[in-house]
Parts: structure tokens; C-alpha cells; sequence
């Protein structure tokens, strides 16, 4: 039951999250006069800072806050993390209404620490799913996060026709009742893991037991550079397929919005109802294998496809990213458990991973798609593949212990 209201409050606050994404373009390069009046920077030089402050920030909240989680404990870091970034997204629709634009860029990148808590709520998740079902309690989070990002772009973009600014504000209240919900309905599942650690300052410990600390662990950094890879070729169609599907579909925000609609669902679906039997009759190399392999033919296939085949393969790429966001996670802490590390610190190390594959892809991505669009198709799945070879030797040379299905 506890698991359910974890689910619950992660849903909450993802929906929450979610909301401001359609609105960031609209409002800096849309027809109306911009927000801001305190700066006169061209639009698109505003619209990029705007967006890469939140990525920029979660960076370095990704680093410290699993670690911080692991010494003070999982929902008082969780509950205080949500409230604190709920206080800076209103901060943020203060600065919309007031017209202060690098009063909103702070924010955003101020929130954007605080929402490295993802790595918390992976973790306890973990912990309530049991040793023998983590990999079951991983995929109900990730089934839960999908959702919340279906959900709240499209509430985003209706609270968008009354006020840019009360979108950030229905963030700050949902985020409120995410925490409060938590907070009263989930209690800590373990002990804190360094109770020598809870005896020092805030802030020495913020700077101590942060995720990067475990990169001087050779398997660990192995492991890491392997997600790194595969997710810099998830992230590289996450973020281009959009402009793929404009570039050679003439496609509209309309078609955009239902392929991405039936990816989100099947990642959902497949997360909450089926992944359980992948965990029981797929040992975690074979699924992690089939994952990389399918995925990474799925999308070389995009480009030679007929349209209406997109639809088929956006299904099924859903169902893929489903098995490897739901098997690698536990893999990973699994390998960071054996040098006595918590999960909050292994799973934060995993968000900073992802958030620099995701900065990285955006740097590089624009300048391969005034070449090809395809070009960034087929570059997405060469990593994908090549992660999946990486995976396979680091599991061999490292001799990992790989879970086997239940």
C-alpha cells in the first residue's frame, strides 16, 4: 500500500512538472508581446536559457540529494525537496507576472536542483518493492512518471490560455499536495546507512556524500559510462524525433502529440501490467540485451518505414524503453550495493548520467540536423547498440552478479 502512495505522489508531482513544457516556446517566440520587459536579449537566446537552466540544475541536484537522502533519510529529503521546489516554481510565476526575467531563470535552475529528488523516489520505490520485486516496483514508478509527463503538458497547455504564469503556480500547489501526501501516508523503510555521517553539518555532508564519489569505483564507473552511452542515444530520439517527423512527414503538433501519446501509454501499460513477468521468466541480461537490440533496430528502421508504420513502431519502442528503464536501475544498484553505497546515492548517480547525455545530445543534435534528419536517427541507434555490446563485456570483465528471473 505503500508503494501505491509513493506511485501516487510521484504521478502528482511528475503531472506537476510536466506542465510549463508546452508553453516555454510559445512564450518567448510566439505572436503576443513577450513577458518579459527588463531585458532585451533576442527571443531565442532567451528561450535557450530559459530552457537549459532547468537540465543545468538538476545536474547538480542529481549529485547531492540521493546521498543526502541515504544520511537523513528517503521521505524527509523527498517531502523537503518537493515543498522547496514548490516555493521556486512560484517563484517563478511571480517573475512571469512581474516581467523579471533572470528572476525566472534563477528559479528555473533553482527548481531544477531540487527536482534531482527523482533519484529519492526511485529508491524508495525500490526498497518497498523488496529485494525479490524490485525490479517489478522500478517499473511501476517509471509507469507512473510516463503518465505524468502524458497528463501534464496537456493540462499545461490549457491553464497556458488564461496565464502563462498560473501554470507555474498550479506546479508550486500540486507539488504541495505531492509533499503532504508523502509525508503522511509513507514512512521510512530503513535505518539512515551512516549514522556518523547524521552528526555533521548540513552543508559538509552536502559537500561529502554526493554520487560522484562513487566514480573512483572502477565497475561502478564502467557502468555508468555503458548508461551514459545508451541513454545519449535515447535522448537523441527523444529530443529530434519531432523534428524528424516535421522534417520528412510535414507533420503538426497534432500528429507529434499521438505519436507520442501511443509511445507514453505503452510505456505505461507495458510498466504496470506486464513487466512482472519479464522479471519472472527473462533473466536481467537477456531483457536488458533484447531491450538494446530491439530498440536500437526499431529506430534504424524509422527512416525505410511508411508513416502509418510509425505507429507500429512507436508501440513497440515503448515497450522496449519500458524493460530497460525498469531492469537497469536495479542492475546498477545492485553493482553500487556491493561497495556499501545506498540506493539514493546510486540512483542519483544514474539522473546525473542522464540529464549530461540529455545536454550533450541537445549541443550536438541541432548541428547533425541542418545536415540529415536521419543522420540523427541512425546516430541514436549506433549508440543504443553500441551500449549494448559495452553492457555485455563490462558485465563479463567485471564478473557482475546478474540477476536471474524470479
Amino acid at each position: 500500500m505503500q508503494l501505491m502512495f509513493v506511485l501516487l505522489s510521484v504521478f502528482i508531482a511528475t503531472v506537476g512538472v510536466a506542465l510549463p513544457f508546452p508553453l516555454l516556446s510559445p512564450m518567448f517566440l510566439g505572436e503576443q508581446v513577450s513577458v518579459f520587459n527588463d531585458v532585451n536579449l533576442d527571443p531565442e537566446l532567451m528561450l535557450a536559457l530559459a530552457l537549459a537552466s532547468y537540465p543545468a540544475g538538476m545536474l547538480l541536484g542529481s549529485c547531492v540529494i540521493g546521498g543526502l537522502a541515504d544520511a537523513y533519510g528517503k521521505v524527509k529529503i523527498l517531502t523537503i525537496t518537493m515543498l522547496l521546489s514548490a516555493i521556486f516554481y512560484a517563484a517563478s510565476g511571480l517573475s512571469i507576472s512581474q516581467g523579471f526575467f533572470y528572476i525566472f531563470v534563477i528559479s528555473r535552475f533553482v527548481s531544477g536542483v531540487f527536482e534531482g529528488n527523482i533519484a529519492i523516489a526511485s529508491a524508495l520505490a525500490l526498497e518497498l518493492g523488496g529485494e525479490d520485486n524490485q525490479a517489478n516496483a522500478q517499473s511501476k514508478l517509471n509507469s507512473a512518471t510516463f503518465l505524468g509527463w502524458l497528463v501534464g503538458p496537456i493540462l499545461g497547455g490549457v491553464l497556458a490560455t488564461y496565464s502563462f504564469a498560473l501554470v507555474f503556480y498550479a506546479v508550486a500547489g500540486v507539488l504541495v499536495l505531492s509533499a503532504v501526501l508523502l509525508f503522511f501516508r509513507v514512512q521510512e523503510q530503513t535505518v539512515c546507512a551512516q549514522k556518523d555521517n547524521r552528526q555533521k553539518s548540513f552543508v559538509s555532508l552536502f559537500v561529502e556524500a554526493n554520487s560522484l564519489g562513487l566514480l573512483k569505483y572502477q565497475t561502478i564507473l564502467k557502468m555508468l559510462s555503458v548508461y551514459f552511452v545508451i541513454a545519449f542515444g535515447l535522448n537523441a530520439f527523444y529530443q529530434f524525433y519531432p523534428a524528424w517527423l516535421v522534417d520528412k512527414f510535414d507533420s503538426n503538433t497534432v500528429d507529434i502529440s499521438i505519436y507520442t501519446t501511443i509511445m507514453a501509454v505503452s510505456m505505461s501499460l507495458f510498466s504496470f501490467f506486464l513487466m512482472s513477468l519479464v522479471q519472472k521468466y527473462i533473466s536481467f541480461r537477456v531483457g536488458l540485451v533484447l531491450a538494446c537490440l530491439s530498440l536500437s533496430l526499431l529506430i534504424a528502421l524509422l527512416p525505410v518505414i511508411s508513416a502509418w508504420g510509425i505507429y507500429v513502431i512507436f508501440a513497440l519502442l515503448g515497450t522496449f524503453i519500458a524493460i530497460f528503464s525498469g531492469l537497469f536501475p536495479v542492475l546498477f544498484c545492485q553493482t553500487c550495493e556491493s561497495e556499501a553505497s545506498g540506493k539514493g546515492t546510486a540512483m542519483g548517480l544514474l539522473v546525473f548520467a542522464y540529464t549530461l547525455s540529455s545536454i550533450v545530445v541537445a549541443l550536438v543534435g541541432g548541428y547533425i540536423l541542418k545536415v540529415e534528419s536521419n543522420y540523427l536517427l541512425w546516430v541514436s541507434a549506433s549508440a543504443i547498440l553500441l551500449g549494448k555490446f559495452l553492457l555485455a563485456r563490462t558485465l563479463v570483465s567485471e564478473q557482475i552478479p546478474v540477476l536471474e528471473k524470479s
